[in-house]
C-alpha cells in the first residue's frame, strides 16, 4: 500500500465554476438588457455588468432583500422581483454602471477627495439605521450612499479602519475589531485626521448642512431626506449627497446672481432657503447624472459620457468665452459647467482639459481609444 499515490488533482473541485449563479451570461431580462459577466458576488448576492454597460445589477434572494428593506436600509420601490432560469424567485437592483456598486473591502479612492467623502457618507448614513451592525462584508451602494450589510459571520472591523482602508494601495488593511481601539467609530475627529493623514487637507469653509440632519420641506422630492455628507464645499457652493438618489447643491446668493445673469441657470429653477441669517439659492438633482467638480472627479466615464462632457465644455465656454473650466463644477443634467472664474486671464485649453481627463482618468470606465479621446477634443472645439 507504499507505493499506492492518490493523484488528489482529479478530485478537486472548482467551487466557482460548479456553483449555480443566479443569473446567467446572455440571459435577457424582461427591461432588454442582456447580462454579460459576473462583476462579483458573495455567500448570499451577486453582482452583474449588463452588454451595453449602462448599469451593473445586485441581485440577491428575496429573504435578504426583504430584511433591508424591513431594517431600512433601502426602500421597497428599488427592486425588481424576478424568477431566473433556475426558476427562482430573486429580487435585482440596478445602479448606473458610473456610480460605485461594489464590496467595501474593494473600494479604493484613488485620490479623489469627492470620493472619500461618499463613502465617509455611505458610512454615517449606515449608522443611523444600525449603529452595531457589522459593516466588513457590506457592499456599498453610492447611489443610495448606504452601505447594505450581508449579514455573514465575518469577524467586525471597526468603521475607523473600515475607512482608512480605503485609502490604501499597497500594504496590509487594518483589521482592528470595535473592542481593540479606542473611539473606533468614524467620528468626524476621526475622519478629519484620516484625512489629513492621506494628504487631504480640511476646508475652512462652514458648512450649511451636517450629516444625519433632516432636509426641509424645500427639497419635496422625499420623505425622511437625510444628509449623508457634503461632497464639494467652496466659496461659491456646496454639494451634498442625500440617503435618496438625489443631491443638493446649494449656491449662495451672489454666485447664483451670477450664473443667472450669465444665462447658465433660470431663475425658476432655484429654491430660495433661510439658513439662520443667510438666504442660499438651492437645486436637487439626480446622483444618477455627475454632477462634481473636474478638478475633483469621481463619477465613472462612459463613451457617451465623454462626448456629454466634451459637449458641456464646449457650449460653456460659448457662452463665457474667458471664464475658468478646469475646476468648475461639471453638471451633467444641465449639460454645462458652472465655473468658479467668470474672468479669467490665463488662456484655456479646453481640448487639452478634455484629453487630460480621458487619458488620465482615474474613473473612466475603460480605457478611450485615441479616436474617441479626438472625437472629444473636436466637439469642445467645434
Amino acid at each position: 500500500m507504499a507505493s499506492f499515490i492518490v493523484n488528489e488533482s482529479k478530485h478537486v473541485l472548482d467551487m466557482e465554476e460548479k456553483r449555480k449563479t443566479l443569473l446567467q451570461v446572455g440571459e435577457r431580462l424582461p427591461n432588454g438588457l442582456v447580462i454579460s459577466e459576473m462583476a462579483d458576488n458573495g455567500s448570499n448576492y451577486e453582482i452583474y455588468t449588463v452588454e451595453d454597460n449602462s448599469v451593473n445589477i445586485l441581485v440577491v434572494k428575496e429573504d435578504l432583500a426583504n430584511k433591508w428593506i424591513e431594517l431600512g436600509y433601502l426602500p421597497k420601490r428599488v427592486f425588481a422581483d424576478y424568477v431566473n432560469t433556475l426558476n427562482e424567485k430573486v429580487c435585482l437592483f440596478f445602479s448606473p454602471s458610473s456610480l460605485i456598486l461594489q464590496p467595501l473591502t474593494s473600494v479604493r479612492f484613488y485620490g479623489s477627495k469627492h470620493y472619500a467623502y461618499s463613502v465617509a457618507g455611505a458610512i454615517w448614513n449606515t449608522r443611523t439605521v444600525d449603529q452595531d451592525i457589522n459593516l466588513r462584508d457590506s457592499i456599498y451602494c453610492e447611489l443610495y450612499s448606504i452601505l447594505l450589510p450581508t449579514f455573514t459571520q465575518t469577524r467586525a472591523v471597526c468603521d475607523k479602519a473600515l475607512f482608512s482602508n480605503c485609502f490604501l494601495t499597497t500594504g496590509e488593511e487594518d483589521l482592528s475589531a470595535p473592542h481593540e481601539v479606542e473611539d473606533s467609530g468614524l467620528s468626524p475627529f476621526n475622519f478629519a485626521r484620516t484625512m489629513q493623514a492621506n494628504g487631504f487637507k480640511g476646508s475652512p469653509i462652514e458648512h450649511y448642512l451636517q450629516a444625519g440632519e433632516k432636509v426641509d420641506d424645500y427639497v419635496m422630492v422625499a420623505d425622511n431626506l437625510l444628509i449623508a455628507s457634503a461632497v464639494e464645499v467652496t466659496e461659491n457652493f456646496q454639494v451634498y449627497n442625500t440617503n435618496s438618489d438625489v443631491k443638493i447643491v446649494l449656491f449662495n446668493k451672489d454666485y447664483a446672481d451670477k450664473l443667472i445673469k450669465n444665462d447658465l441657470i433660470l431663475q425658476m429653477d432655484l429654491r430660495t432657503v433661510q439658513l439662520g441669517y443667510e438666504i442660499v439659492k438651492a437645486i436637487v438633482l439626480s446622483k444618477r447624472k455627475a454632477v462634481e467638480c473636474l478638478d475633483n472627479r469621481q463619477y465613472g466615464i462612459t463613451k457617451d459620457g465623454a462626448l456629454e462632457l466634451a459637449q458641456a465644455i464646449g457650449r460653456t465656454r460659448r457662452k463665457l468665452p474667458k471664464a475658468r473650466l478646469d475646476n468648475g463644477l461639471y453638471i451633467q443634467e444641465y449639460g454645462l459647467v458652472f465655473p468658479q472664474e467668470f474672468e479669467c486671464e490665463e488662456s484655456q485649453n479646453d481640448a487639452r482639459l478634455v484629453e487630460e481627463i480621458l487619458y488620465k482618468g482615474p474613473f473612466a470606465m475603460a480605457p478611450f481609444l485615441e479616436e474617441h479621446v479626438e472625437d472629444a477634443k473636436a466637439i469642445v472645439m467645434r
